[in-house]
C-alpha cells in the first residue's frame, strides 16, 4: 500500500486572513469607540431604480443608545418620518447620486437634540456620521439671547451711548477708534446716521478735537471719566455729562443731554 500526502504551504493566506481579522477588530474598535454617531445605510430603490429609502446594514453602539434600539434591516424612514427626516433623506440621496459629500445641520422634531450631519458615498449607500452639537447650539441660542437682552436695555436708555475699538500706532499708542457699536438714541440724535464702522475723528469731527483726546488718554490710563463737555451745534451750545470707561480694548461712552440744567442754571446765575 502506499500513501501520498499533498501538502500546500497556506502561511502566506493565513496570514492574510489575520491581518483582516485584526483591521475588523480596529475598525469595529474605532467605530464603537467614537464620540460620534456612526450609521452605514444601502439605497433601497423601487421598480424604477429610484432611491425611495435607506437600510441600516451597521451602526455603532452609540447609535443603538440613541435610539434605543438596534435599528439594522430597518429603514431612515421607518424610524424618522418627520419633516426634519424627510429633508436628511434627499440630501443623503443626493449623496448617493452625486458623489457630493452632504454635510448640514439636523434637529429632529420629537427629539432636544441638535445634530451636525456629515454623508459620504459608499457604494450604492453611504456612511453617515452625526455629531452631537446640543451643547454648542444652546450656548449659541443663550448667547443670542443674551445679545438681544443686552441691545434692548442698550437702545432704550435715554442716553446716547457708543462703544468704540481702539486703533493703535507701531509704538502701541492710541490714535483714533473704530465705532463698533451705537444705540437707537445716539442714532436720532445724530439724524438716523449710522457711525457703525467708521472712525470716530471722522464721524465726530466737529467734536472730536475736544473728545479724541479725552477717549485716548482713558484708553492708555484705564481711569475712567466723569464729565460735561459742550458743543456747538447749529450757533446752540448743547451739553453732556459723559462718563466714559475702558474694557479690554473697548472704550464705552454713556452721554446724557444735560442742556436744559445748564440752560437753568446760566439763566439763575444771571438773574443774581
Amino acid at each position: 500500500e502506499q500513501l501520498f500526502v499533498a501538502m500546500e504551504d497556506i502561511t502566506s493566506r493565513k496570514e492574510t486572513e489575520l491581518k483582516l481579522k485584526g483591521s475588523k477588530e480596529l475598525l469595529h474598535s474605532v467605530f464603537n469607540s467614537s464620540l460620534n454617531i456612526f450609521s452605514i445605510f444601502t439605497a433601497v430603490r423601487n421598480h424604477k431604480g429610484s432611491i425611495i429609502d435607506f437600510e441600516y446594514i451597521l451602526v455603532n453602539t452609540l447609535k443603538k443608545m440613541y435610539v434605543g434600539t438596534d435599528p439594522v434591516g430597518k429603514t431612515y424612514l421607518q424610524l424618522h418620518p418627520q419633516k426634519a427626516g424627510e429633508y436628511a433623506f434627499l440630501r443623503f440621496k443626493s449623496v448617493v447620486e452625486t458623489g457630493k459629500i452632504a454635510d448640514f445641520e439636523l434637529h429632529y422634531d420629537n427629539q432636544k437634540e441638535y445634530y451636525r450631519i456629515k454623508a459620504v458615498k459608499l457604494g450604492d449607500g453611504l456612511v453617515m456620521a452625526a455629531e452631537d452639537i446640543t451643547a454648542v447650539r444652546e450656548a449659541q441660542l443663550a448667547l443670542k439671547e443674551s445679545k438681544e437682552l443686552l441691545q434692548s436695555v442698550f437702545d432704550t436708555s435715554p442716553n446716547n451711548i457708543l462703544v468704540l475699538k481702539a486703533i493703535y500706532d507701531e509704538n502701541r499708542q492710541v490714535e483714533d477708534f473704530h465705532i463698533v457699536a451705537a444705540n437707537h438714541t445716539l442714532i436720532n440724535t445724530i439724524r438716523g446716521k449710522n457711525p457703525i464702522g467708521l472712525l470716530y475723528s471722522k464721524f465726530f469731527k466737529d467734536m472730536a478735537l475736544s473728545t479724541l483726546e479725552v477717549n485716548k488718554k482713558v484708553m492708555q490710563t484705564g481711569k475712567s471719566i466723569d464729565a460735561e463737555f459742550c458743543f456747538q451745534k447749529n450757533g446752540i451750545t448743547l451739553w453732556y455729562r459723559t462718563i466714559i470707561n475702558r474694557k479690554g480694548d473697548l472704550l464705552i461712552i454713556n452721554a446724557g443731554d444735560v442742556t436744559e440744567r445748564k440752560q437753568a442754571e446760566q439763566a439763575l446765575k444771571e438773574s443774581k
